[in-house]
C-alpha cells in the first residue's frame, strides 16, 4: 500500500487507487448523510485533519453544508487549497486543540468530522475531546472514521514492531478497539449514539475485487463477524453538562 507522507516523512494518506476512491466516496457518503440529518441549516462542520481534501470535497458535496476544513501540515494545506475553490469550504491552516483556535470558535461547530485521526491523538484524547465540546454548539457531534484493532491487518499494521516499521507510523498513533473509545467519550461528557465496525475493502484491493468484497463486507457488517471489519464508525453528542475548560 503506497502512501503520502507529511513533512516528517511520517506515512499519512494512502495514495489514490480506484479502491480507495470507492473506499473514500463511501466513507464520505456516510459522514454527510449524518451532517444532513441534522435540523441545523446551514450545518456548520469541522473537519480536522483534512489532508490534501479529498474526503473534504465529497463530504461538503451539498450547499446545506459549511465546511472549515483544517490540518497542521502546510504541505497538505497548501495540496487542498490548490483545487478548485467551493464555496461553501473554507481551509485553515491550524491546530485545533489549541487555545487561540478554541477561543476563535467557540460554540461555532454542529459537528467535528474525521477519517482516521483521532488514533494520532490517542495519548491525549481525553485533553482532545474536552476541547472539542469547546468548538461544539450545545447539542454537537462528533462524526469520525477510524482504524479497528481487532482487524487482521489493522493489528499488524499498529500492534506489531515490524508492522509499525514497514508502515513508518508516527510513534504516538494508535488504533483501537470501539470499547475503548467508547469508555473515552462518555468520561468525556459524550452520548454515543452509533459505534460499529464496518467497512471490509482494502485500499489496494485489485479493481476486480472492489464490487464482490464490497458485497461480502456488506454481508459480513449484519453479522457477529462484523468487528473484524478495518474501521470503526462513530457519532456521539455532546451532552448537556457543563462546558469543559480546554485542556492543553
Amino acid at each position: 500500500m503506497e502512501l503520502i507522507t507529511d513533512e516528517n516523512g511520517i506515512n499519512q494518506i494512502f495514495r489514490p487507487s480506484p479502491a480507495m476512491t470507492v473506499r473514500t466516496h463511501r466513507r464520505a457518503d456516510r459522514i454527510r448523510e449524518a451532517l444532513l440529518a441534522s435540523p441545523s441549516n446551514p450545518v456548520r462542520a469541522l473537519e480536522i485533519g483534512c489532508g490534501t481534501a479529498e474526503m473534504s470535497f465529497l463530504v461538503a458535496n451539498d450547499p446545506r453544508i459549511q465546511l472549515t476544513a483544517a490540518d497542521i501540515s502546510p504541505k497538505f494545506i497548501e495540496a487542498a487549497q490548490s483545487q478548485p475553490a467551493r464555496p461553501n469550504i473554507r481551509f485553515q491552516l491550524a491546530d485545533v486543540t489549541a487555545p487561540a483556535f478554541l477561543n476563535q470558535h467557540k460554540g461555532q461547530f454542529d459537528f467535528v468530522i474525521g477519517n482516521g485521526i483521532l488514533h494520532h491523538l490517542v495519548n491525549n484524547i481525553d485533553g482532545v475531546f474536552k476541547n472539542l465540546r469547546v468548538i461544539l454548539k450545545p447539542g454537537g457531534r462528533l462524526v469520525f472514521w477510524e482504524p479497528n484493532l481487532q482487524n487482521p491487518l489493522v493489528y499488524f499494521m499498529f500492534g506489531t514492531k515490524l508492522g509499525r516499521r514497514l508502515m513508518r507510523l508516527d510513534p504516538d498513533e494508535m488504533a483501537f478497539t470501539k470499547s475503548w473509545i467508547a469508555e473515552r467519550l462518555q468520561r468525556n461528557g459524550y452520548i454515543v449514539h452509533e459505534l460499529r465496525c464496518r467497512d471490509f475493502l482494502l485500499p489496494n484491493t485489485p479493481s476486480f475485487l472492489i464490487k464482490p468484497l464490497i458485497w461480502l463486507g456488506d454481508l459480513l457488517e449484519r453479522t457477529p463477524f462484523s468487528f473484524l471489519a478495518q474501521s470503526i464508525f462513530l457519532v456521539a453528542t455532546k451532552s448537556d453538562a457543563a462546558d469543559q475548560s480546554p485542556t492543553s
